[in-house]
C-alpha cells in the first residue's frame, strides 16, 4: 500500500510517499531514513493513498 507520511525533522515539516505493508511500517521506514538522532524526527500524520484493488474510495468507515 502507498502512504503519505508527514513529519518534522530539524524544525522543517515534510511529506514523503512510501510503499509499505501497513502504516507502522511506513513510519518506521521514513524514521529510519530521517531520524538518526533522538528528537530529530516527529511524526505528524500518516495517510493511506491507495490500497491494492481499491477504486480510490475510502471503504470501511461507518457512521452511526
Amino acid at each position: 500500500m502507498r502512504y503519505d507520511v508527514t513529519f518534522q525533522v530539524d524544525g522543517h515539516e515534510r511529506t514523503q510517499a512510501v510503499d509499505a505493508p501497513d502504516a507502522a511500517s511506513a513510519v518506521a521506514a521514513i524514521e529510519a531514513e530521517h531520524g538518526h538522532s533522538p528528537g530529530m524526527f516527529e511524526l505528524i500524520q500518516v495517510q493511506l493513498l491507495e490500497e491494492p484493488g481499491s477504486d480510490g474510495l475510502t471503504q470501511g468507515l461507518a457512521t452511526g
